[in-house]
């Protein structure tokens, strides 16, 4: 009926990400979108989603956001002062190369590859067996050009749309970590709508988020066709390898995660 009007500032307008996730605790933004890993800050149990191999496909991924996980997230988050109105998509990632496919775990050995500068992932490739190397995200094209890094990591969206497939033409289908995002809500904004407010802004962020994970899924398999037209080699190694080195870092991150969640992931993992 036009009583509640959306306004989006786009392109951080609002401040940088940690900026805008402190105002929305504190009230002065009323909602945002944020990736859970940038919100690991202030959320630490959100670095549970980070563990390498704790889903290996979106579909997985969803039916763990929409479980038991996601909900204890939810609880602590809104503890914090951030409530989040849901899991929207969420994207799976992948190993490319400039010069050697992967075909195996063997066949990262000693590959250098660009990180995010996080515990996890330099973790994960150390278990691997590969040589970790974080760097800014713009030095990926030039660097693989260059011979100082061998490969890079990313979902295949980011990978096509960048044009990395140029600078290395060669994709593993690995699937060894998974991002996803929430729409939250200030706490403080959220304890002063009326209830009907709060029941019409749940229903349309539950219908947004459905449109965004089909738009998701399909985007992702239209990309792999792309990909292929471009010229790009597919290989798709056996993960369970993959997964067995990934899980056994699992027990470094418990502190942060915290006993609940990681009892809830290995109870996840084992059913």
């Amino acid at each position: 009926g036009g009583d509640v009007e959306v306004v989006v500032y786009p392109s951080s307008q609002l401040g940088a990400g940690v900026e805008v996730i402190q105002a929305t605790q504190a009230g002065t933004i009323e909602a945002n979108m944020e990736a859970t890993s940038k919100q690991s800050n202030f959320v630490p149990e959100y670095a549970v989603l980070d563990l390498p191999y704790l889903v290996t496909s979106l579909e997985e991924a969803y039916e763990l956001l929409d479980g038991p996980i996601g909900d204890e997230l939810i609880k602590v988050s809104i503890e914090k002062g951030i409530r989040p109105l849901g899991f929207w998509e969420a994207s799976v990632r992948n190993i490319y190369t400039a010069k050697r496919k992967i075909n195996s775990i063997d066949d990262l050995k000693g590959l250098k590859i660009r990180v995010i500068p996080s515990p996890s992932f330099v973790e994960l490739f150390n278990a691997l067996g590969a040589s970790p190397t974080p760097m800014p995200f713009g030095e990926i094209f030039t660097s693989l050009k260059q011979g100082v890094i061998d490969a890079a990591e990313n979902d295949s969206l980011t990978y096509f749309q960048t044009k990395h497939y140029e600078a290395a033409p060669n994709l593993a289908i690995t699937n060894h970590i998974f991002l996803t995002a929430t729409l939250n809500v200030s706490e403080v904004f959220w304890q002063k709508l009326p209830e009907e407010y709060r029941e019409i802004m749940m229903a349309a962020a539950d219908e947004a988020k459905i449109f965004l994970r089909e738009m998701r899924a399909k985007d992702e398999a239209d990309v792999i066709q792309k990909l292929l037209d471009a010229g790009v080699s597919i290989t798709k190694p056996d993960l369970q390898p993959f997964v067995s080195r990934a899980r056994s870092i699992y027990p470094k991150f418990k502190d942060k995660v915290g006993d609940v969640l990681y009892n809830q992931v290995m109870d996840y993992l084992e059913n």
